[in-house]
C-alpha cells in the first residue's frame, strides 16, 4: 500500500495458486518507507540524512505488520500467534474498490487492533473441486470478545466474482445473521458454501460483523473456488532419436491458457488437471547427442480444445530444422533465439516461450502436430551472427569445433596454436606430474566444492606455468570445502562446461589419451553484425529457412563514440508479426569505430550498452535506400529528459520528472548523448553525484543522482528549484567529468500526472567517434533547447566556453537558426572544450547547465 491507502503496483496479488484460498489476508504500508541503512553499503533507494534511505516493496509493509504483532502481545501476554492475526486482520481498514486478493480484509490500522473488545477469525476459504454442484464446505467463524460486557453484532457476507459481479444466491450462508458474544467469551458461526450450477470460479468478499452504532466492526476475508469442469492432459515428449527425454528438468511442456492467459508448466509423462477451455502447448524437448552439443526442438500444438482427457505425444522426430544465415561465412558465431508464440484472447498480444542458444553448437528445430494450426500461433526465429568470439578446434581422426564458455579472467584477443594436456582435478599433485608451460591444461572435478575452489584451481594452473584452462564439472555429491586462506594469485583463462557438454567431452576424452594439438583464437570484439528475424504463421511443416544475401538486408552505419578505447555491448529486437524478437544475449564491439551492419528490414529496437548504462533508440530500416545513419555515445554528454521511463516493475511509462498523487518526483538521466538518449549515472562506478529539490527555497532533500527522488508538496502553486551534480573522471572516461544543472520552475496540482516543466540543452558538435573536434579553427555547432512537458517559447540563451577546465570562461557566439542555435567558437590548437549555458523561457523556467571536458580538441 501507498500513504495514501492505494494498492501499489509492486505488491503481489491473490488468490493462491491451486486452491484459490484468500491471499493476501492483509495489507500494510510499503512504499516510500524510511528505514535504516548499514553504514559503508551503498544505499538501495532513495538517502534519506545520513543513515537511513527511502524503500518500496514488501519487505517494507512486513515490518508494519510485524511490529504491530509485537505490540499486540504485549498487551495480551497470553495470546499465541493465531489470535495476534486474527486481531490484526479483522480490524484491518477497508480499502474501498480494492478487493480481497488485492489487499485482503484491508488495511493494518493498529489503533483499533488495540482498542477493539472483539476478535473474529482473520479469514475463511473454501474450494469445491470438479463436480461441484450441490457440493457442499463448512466453515466456522469465531468471535472473541475480551470485553467486560456482550456485545451483540449484525452479519453480513457480500461475495463477487472475478469481474466484480455479485456472487449467486446460496453461494454462501451463514447460519445466523446475528450474534451476542459475552464478555469474555466466545461464540463460533457456521458458513456454508454450497455449489452453483454453471457458476465456477472464483469468489471473494469480507463477513462484516458490527453493532448498532458501528463502534465495534471486525471483517473477515471471504474466498470461495468453484472449480470449473476439469480434463487431465498427460504430455508424453520423445526425443530426436524416438527416445524419452533425460529426467533433468530440461524437457518440459508449456501450456497457456489461451482464454485466461495462465501458463501451466508440466515434464515429460506428468499428468495436469486443467479446466475446459482453449489453450496452446509448446513442448520444448532436448535432445543429447554424443561428441556433440544438445538440439532444442519446440513441437506445438497451437491450438488445443480440451474438452475431455488427453494424452499426446510430442515427437521431436518431426522438427523441421530452424535456420537463419547470413551470405558471410566469416559470421558463423553469434547466438539465435527461437520464439513460439500464442495470441492471448484477454490482451490480444503474442506471448511467448523463448530457447536461447549458440548458433554453432546448438541447432534448433520446430514443428506443429500434424493436422493442427491456428490464427493464434506463430513462431520466430532470431539470429545475430558475428565471428565466433572464441574458438577452438580440436581432431580426433576428425577436426571437431569445442564449446568454449568463459569462466573467469577474459581471454586476450589472440590466435595460437596450442598442446591441450590432461591436468586430472587440477590439484597441485596432480599438475606435479604434467608439464603444463605453455599449454591448455584440461582438469575435471565436481562442482559443488564451491566458487573458491575453482578459483584456487585456475591459480594452481598459472602457477604452474598455464597458458589456459579448461574445467569439466561432473557432479558426483561432493560437500562443499570449508571457507579456507583467502586464494592469492590470478587464475590463467579458463573455459568450463559441464558433463554432458558432448563437445567438452569428446575433448576430455581426447587428452586423457595423451597429449594432443588445438587450434585456438579468440576476441574480445566483434567485426561483424548481422542481425535476421524471421518466422511462419498457422503451423510449421516444412523447414523454417532464412538465408538473405547481404544486399537483400537493410545497411545501417553505425559510429561507436567514445573518449577512451572501450568496449560496447550491443542488442537488437526487431518487429515481426506484431511483436519485438530478437536474441537477448549481448555481443561486444570496439568503441572509437564505424562499421556498416545488416538488419532484416523492419522496426528496430536497438541498445548500446556504453559507459555508465545502456543508450536506446528505435530505427525503421529498409532495403534499397542509403545506409541508415546512427551515432552512439555522441559528444556532448550531458543532461536530457526525453522519453518516458519507469521506476517500477509494472508500472505504466512516465515522464522521467514528474508530479503524481501530490509527490513530486524527479529522476535525472545526466548522461544523454548528443542525440538526446537518456542515460541514468551508473552508482557502481566511482562517480560522485548529488540532486538536492527545494520548493521556495525551502530545502527538501538531497540524494545521489543515480537515484528517484521524491517528496510530497502542497497542492498551490509554489516555485521549485533542482540542483543537480556528477562527477567522473577516470582512463575510461575523459569527457563530461563534471556535470551540473539547476534548474527552476514552477508546479501545482493543475500539473498532476504529467511532466515538470524542466528546460534541457543539447549541443551535437560535429566531433569524429574518439569525440574530438579539430583543433586551431573556428568551429560552430547545433544547440537544442526543449522541454519536457511539450513546445518551448525559449527568450534567450548564452553559451560560454573554457579551455581551462572551467577555471576562466568567454563567451561564445549564439544565433538562432530555423529549430536550433548556432554556437560558434575559437579553438586552441588542442585540449578540451567546457560548456556553460543558460536558457529561460516565456513562462520563467530556467536553466543553467555546465560541462567540464564536454569534447577533446585537437
Amino acid at each position: 500500500m501507498s500513504k495514501q491507502d492505494e494498492l501499489s503496483d509492486f505488491s503481489s496479488r491473490g488468490p493462491r495458486i491451486g486452491d484459490g484460498a484468500a491471499k493476501p489476508e492483509i495489507s500494510a504500508p510499503g512504499g516510500g518507507i524510511v528505514a535504516a541503512r548499514p553504514a559503508d553499503v551503498p544505499a538501495l533507494g532513495e538517502p534519506v540524512g545520513d543513515g537511513y534511505q527511502k524503500l518500496d516493496g514488501t519487505s517494507m509493509a512486513a515490518p508494519h505488520v510485524a511490529g504491530a504483532a509485537a505490540i499486540l502481545a504485549q498487551q495480551h501476554p497470553d495470546w499465541r500467534g493465531p489470535m495476534l492475526k486474527s486481531a490484526l486482520v479483522s480490524s484491518a481498514r477497508e480499502i474501498p474498490g480494492a478487493g480481497v486478493f488485492g489487499v485482503g480484509a484491508g488495511r493494518l490500522d493498529l489503533a483499533r487492533a488495540t482498542a477493539t473488545p472483539v476478535v473474529a477469525t482473520a479469514s475463511v476459504s473454501a474450494y469445491l473441486p470438479w463436480p461441484n454442484t450441490g457440493s457442499q464446505e463448512r466453515r466456522t467463524v469465531t468471535w472473541t470478545n475480551t470485553g467486560d460486557t456482550p456485545v451483540t453484532l449484525a452479519l453480513s457476507a457480500d461475495l463477487v466474482d472475478e469481474k466484480g459481479q455479485p456472487a449467486p444466491a446460496g453461494l454462501v450462508t451463514l447460519a445466523q445473521n446475528g450474534v451476542t458474544v459475552p464478555a469474555g467469551g466466545s461464540v463460533p458461526v457456521e458458513v456454508l458454501v454450497t455449489g452453483q450450477e454453471g457458476r465456477t470460479g472464483t469468489y471473494s468478499g469480507v463477513l462484516v460483523a458490527a453493532n448498532a452504532d458501528g463502534t465495534v466492526r471486525t471483517r473477515t476475508a471471504i474466498s470461495v473456488y468453484q472449480q470449473e469442469q476439469r480434463h487431465t492432459f498427460t504430455p508424453n515428449l520423445l526425443d530426436r532419436n524416438g527416445a524419452e527425454p533425460v529426467a533433468d528438468g530440461r524437457s518440459i511442456a508449456y501450456i497457456l491458457d489461451l482464454e485466461a492467459d495462465k501458463w501451466y508448466i508440466v515434464l515429460s509423462g506428468e499428468t495436469v488437471t486443467l479446466p475446459r477451455g482453449r489453450y496452446a502447448v509448446h513442448a520444448a524437448i532436448v535432445t543429447d547427442e554424443p561428441g556433440m552439443e544438445s538440439s532444442i526442438t519446440m513441437v506445438s500444438h497451437p491450438e488445443l480444445n480440451l474438452d475431455r482427457d488427453v494424452t499426446q505425444v510430442f515427437d521431436a522426430r518431426i522438427g523441421q530444422p530452424v535456420v537463419a544465415e547470413p551470405d558471410n561465412a566469416d559470421a558463423r558465431g553469434g547466438t539465435h533465439s527461437l520464439y513460439a508464440m500464442s495470441r492471448v484472447e484477454t490482451c490480444g498480444c503474442l506471448t511467448a516461450i523463448i530457447y536461447d542458444g549458440d548458433a554453432r553448437f546448438e541447432p534448433m528445430y520446430a514443428a506443429t502436430l500434424p493436422g493442427t494450426a491456428s490464427d493464434a500461433y506463430a513462431l520466430a526465429h532470431a539470429r545475430r551472427a558475428t565471428e565466433p568470439d572464441l574458438q577452438m578446434v580440436a581432431d580426433d581422426g576428425q577436426p571437431f569445433d569445442v564449446n568454449l564458455q568463459a569462466l573467469f579472467s577474459t581471454p586476450p584477443t589472440e590466435e595460437a596454436t596450442l598442446t591441450a594436456v590432461y591436468g586430472g582435478a587440477g590439484t597441485p599433485e596432480d599438475l606435479a606430474k604434467i608439464d603444463a608451460t605453455g599449454k591448455l591444461v584440461v582438469v575435471e572435478f565436481d562442482p559443488n566444492l564451491g566458487r573458491e575452489e575453482w578459483l584456487r584451481r585456475g591459480v594452481n594452473i598459472a602457477e604452474a606455468g598455464g597458458k589456459l584452462g579448461m574445467f569439466r564439472f561432473v557432479e558426483q555429491g561432493a560437500t562443499p570445502l570449508p571457507p579456507g586462506e583467502p586464494v592469492e594469485g590470478e587464475p590463467v583463462p579458463t573455459f568450463y562446461g559441464r558433463d554432458g557438454n558432448g563437445t567438452v567431452d569428446r575433448l576430455v576424452e581426447l587428452v586423457k589419451r595423451g597429449e594432443t594439438t588445438v587450434r585456438y583464437a579468440s576476441r574480445a570484439a566483434t567485426e561483424l553484425r548481422y542481425e535476421l528475424i524471421h518466422g511462419v504463421e498457422r503451423q510449421v511443416t516444412a523447414p523454417v529457412i532464412y538465408r538473405p544475401s547481404t544486399s537483400d538486408l537493410a545497411s545501417m552505419r553505425a559510429a561507436y563514440h567514445d573518449n577512451a578505447p572501450n568496449l560496447v555491448g550491443f542488442v537488437g529486437f526487431g518487429k515481426l508479426f506484431g511483436r519485438y524478437v530478437g536474441t537477448g544475449l549481448y555481443a561486444r564491439t570496439a568503441a572509437q569505430q564505424e562499421r556498416v551492419e545488416y538488419f532484416t528490414p523492419t522496426e528496430w529496437e536497438l541498445e548500446a550498452a556504453t559507459r555508465p548504462t545502456v543508450l536506446v533508440d528505435s530505427v525503421t530500416l529498409a532495403t534499397g535506400h542509403p545506409p541508415a545513419r546512427i551515432a552512439w555515445n555522441k559528444a556532448v554528454i550531458g543532461p536530457t529528459l526525453r522519453g518516458t521511463t519507469i521506476n517500477n516493475l509494472g508500472e505504466q511509462p512516465h515522464p522521467w520528472s514528474w508530479r503524481y498523487d501530490g509527490m513530486l518526483s524527479v529522476k535525472l538521466p545526466v548522461y544523454g548523448d548528443a542525440a538526446g538518449r537518456p542515460r541514468m549515472a551508473d552508482p557502481f562506478t566511482n562517480a560522485t553525484s548529488s540532486v538536492t529539490v527545494y520548493r521556495d527555497d525551502v530545502e527538501l532533500g538531497t540524494s545521489p543522482v543515480t537515484d528517484v527522488v521524491e517528496y510530497p508538496v502542497p497542492d498551490q502553486e509554489s516555485s521549485y528549484r533542482v540542483v543537480a551534480d556528477a562527477k567522473r573522471s577516470g582512463a575510461d572516461w575523459t569527457l563530461s567529468t563534471v556535470v551540473t544543472a539547476e534548474w527552476v520552475f514552477r508546479s501545482s496540482a493543475a500539473g498532476d500526472g504529467k511532466a515538470l516543466p524542466m528546460l534541457t540543452t543539447r549541443f551535437a558538435p560535429a566531433v569524429d567517434v574518439r569525440n574530438r573536434a579539430p583543433g586551431d579553427c573556428r568551429f560552430s555547432f547545433p544547440a537544442y533547447v526543449e522541454r519536457q512537458d511539450g513546445p518551448a517559447r525559449i527568450t534567450a540563451l548564452s553559451v560560454d566556453v573554457s579551455y581551462d577546465d572551467g577555471t576562466t570562461w568567454r563567451p561564445a557566439d549564439v544565433s538562432r537558426t530555423d529549430d536550433h542555435w548556432t554556437v560558434t567558437v575559437r579553438h586552441p590548437k588542442s585540449g578540451y572544450a567546457s560548456l556553460r549555458t543558460r536558457t529561460s523561457d516565456a513562462d520563467g523556467n530556467r536553466l543553467t547547465q555546465t560541462i567540464v571536458r564536454a569534447y577533446q580538441i585537437g
